[in-house]
C-alpha cells in the first residue's frame, strides 16, 4: 500500500499532517523527496477543505449501470 503524506519536521521527528490509517508500531519506508514549501493560511485552509468533501462525495449518477457488453456494443 502506497500512501502520499505531508509531514512536519519538528526536532528531528517526522509528524504527518493528518493521522495515518496504520497500525500502532507499523514499520514503513520513507523517501524524501524535497521539502514542501509552506502554504499560506487562506490557501491551506482551502486544500483541507477541499481534500474533506473528497472524502465525503460520492459520485452516483442514478442511471442504470450497464453491463460491459452493453457498453462496448457495436452496430
Amino acid at each position: 500500500m502506497n500512501q502520499l503524506i505531508t509531514a512536519v519536521v519538528e526536532n528531528g521527528m517526522l509528524k504527518p499532517d493528518e493521522p495515518l490509517n496504520l497500525p500502532s508500531q507499523t514499520r514503513v519506508r520513507l523517501l524524501i523527496v524535497d521539502p514542501v514549501p509552506p502554504l499560506p493560511d487562506a490557501e491551506e485552509k482551502s486544500w483541507q477543505e477541499l481534500e474533506q468533501l473528497w472524502e465525503e462525495a460520492s459520485v452516483d449518477s442514478g442511471g442504470i449501470h450497464l453491463t460491459r457488453d452493453q457498453l462496448h456494443e457495436r452496430r
